[in-house]
């Protein structure tokens, strides 16, 4: 029974310590980020023919001159959307 005592007397002590260490805890934080912007490629010919599709896949310029198009979306009805990151809008092709 004392060994009961002493190790309940033990885990509240040990618990008190940590919340005390948790309430004092003040951490500066300092985050440092990099952005990567890839180097920009023009879409030639011979880039456009380099590129290795899987069997029956085919590719085909379907739009251009867009400013940094960023992700697609098609909707039901067929009409492919297009978002521009640095202009910031959508465009439906």
């Amino acid at each position: 029974m004392q060994k009961s005592a002493l190790l309940a007397a033990a885990a509240v002590a040990a618990l008190s310590c940590s919340a005390a260490a948790q309430e004092d805890d003040s951490t500066n934080v300092e985050i440092v980020a990099h952005v990567v912007e890839p180097t920009k490629l023009e879409p030639t010919d011979e880039r456009i023919g380099a590129l290795k599709l899987p069997d029956g896949f085919r590719i085909q310029k379907f739009a251009e001159d867009l400013i940094n198009p960023r992700m697609l979306a098609v909707s039901d009805d067929g009409t492919v959307y297009v978002t521009r990151r640095s202009v910031g809008d959508l465009v439906m092709l």
